[in-house]
């Protein structure tokens, strides 16, 4: 503790470090330093800490380093991913205005379908119509259907087709009706192949879900 008030950088920067594995909230204020920093191993690392103390009020400052950028040396890619690792929904309006840049597209994408939890290992057989197990939930992090439902719709306002070729299959297993309004648009679809798989997925649902 004595050692975050050195006055020495890389003094501070370690302390931080030693007690965010620790869980000691004492060291927050000098981890959002480094991930201010303009140097990329610093702020790599500061990154990495914030995750490992696991403090939700993180993500302001992430997403804050990402759209205060001057410098241009924001770790964008890694910053995402740390805002999607914290599984909140609290950044998604803001995520979903970052979406909308092309140059923060793909990265938004990754960070907004982590949060739904539709990033996890999908054990469904859609082949098999007798597959109803779904014990294979309980050891992953909940499914939020309303965030990836969001999701295509954005993807549709964008023209990201091919991202749709991965989100109708969870649209189809959802079983709230979250997924039922995105179907009916994707369903009208001027490209056959996402037009065919929305109404293959509207079958399933009808009835399986």
């Amino acid at each position: 503790h004595e050692a975050l008030q050195s006055r020495y950088n890389h003094v501070r920067n370690k302390a931080a470090e030693v007690l965010a594995r620790k869980k000691d909230g004492s060291s927050f204020d000098v981890l959002c330093a480094m991930v201010r920093s303009d140097y990329k191993g610093e702020q790599k690392r500061g990154i990495a800490a914030l995750l490992e103390l696991g403090d939700a009020r993180a993500i302001d400052h992430l997403l804050n380093r990402i759209t205060d950028d001057v410098a241009g040396t924001a770790r964008v890619d890694e910053l995402f991913t740390a805002i999607g690792a914290f599984r909140l929904e609290a950044p998604i309006d803001e995520l979903m205005q970052l979406y909308g840049q092309e140059r923060f597209r793909d990265d938004a994408f990754d960070a907004i379908l982590t949060i739904s939890g539709y990033d996890q290992e999908f054990e469904y057989d859609f082949d098999d119509e007798d597959d109803d197990d779904q014990s294979w939930l309980k050891d992953q992090h909940p499914r939020k259907d309303a965030i990836c439902a969001q999701l295509c719709a954005a993807c549709v306002r964008h023209g990201q087709t091919d991202r749709l070729d991965d989100l109708i299959p969870f649209l189809s297993w959802m079983a709230s009706s979250d997924a039922d309004e995105q179907l009916a648009t994707l369903a009208a679809f001027s490209g056959d192949d996402i037009r065919n798989k929305a109404v293959e997925a509207i079958g399933f649902r009808a009835r399986k879900r």
